[in-house]
């Protein structure tokens, strides 16, 4: 979109903000709603997390057809594909906890090691789809990819996670050492 990098620099943090306050938001409602026992904690953690699948990949879809890279509507769209993500704190973040309370940590830096690997793939990626960053078919191709990878994690996640203890987790062998004692 050729904006000049060192005077962007509010603009680049609005997506994020936008995460941060969705995240403010989302959170306590989510909780509030598996408190009350509107929902259970794993179709809590399942709604929320393919939210933060869905939303973003819609955006960046929309954002890889533009015909006319409008800056106030690019910039929207990448502010709704960031911001949205935010669901994920109270779906695959959480979820760590829930499922091995006794190894939530070890778990989820884990998981976090592998996103971090894929996100070093990131980069290396765009540049085997093309090395004209001027070429608005590449970036249809980038944030289609993007779109993808977002559907197809969120399927996964929603089609085999749980919000039950693991049996791995310790607490039985825990329960009777108590009960030994």
């Amino acid at each position: 979109m050729h904006f000049d990098i060192n005077s962007n620099s509010q603009l680049s943090a609005l997506p994020y903000a936008a995460m941060y306050l969705t995240g403010l938001v989302v959170s306590p409602l989510f909780d509030t709603l598996v408190a009350n026992n509107t929902i259970s904690i794993t179709v809590a953690r399942k709604i929320s997390n393919s939210l933060a699948s869905v939303l973003p990949a819609a955006a960046l879809t929309c954002l890889a057809f533009l015909e006319n890279f409008e800056p106030n509507l690019v910039n929207a769209l990448l502010i709704v594909a960031v911001g949205t993500s935010a669901f994920q704190q109270s779906g695959y973040m959480l979820n760590t906890i829930d499922l091995t309370p006794n190894h939530a940590g070890t778990l989820f830096g884990l998981i976090n090691g592998i996103n971090n690997i894929f996100s070093l793939l990131a980069p290396l990626t765009v540049r085997l789809l093309g090395s004209d960053k001027s070429d608005p078919i590449l970036w249809r191709k980038v944030f289609l990819l993007s779109a993808g990878i977002y559907i197809a994690c969120g399927l996964f996640y929603a089609i085999f996670t749980s919000a039950d203890v693991q049996r791995w987790n310790g607490t039985e062998k825990e329960e009777e050492k108590t009960e030994k004692k």
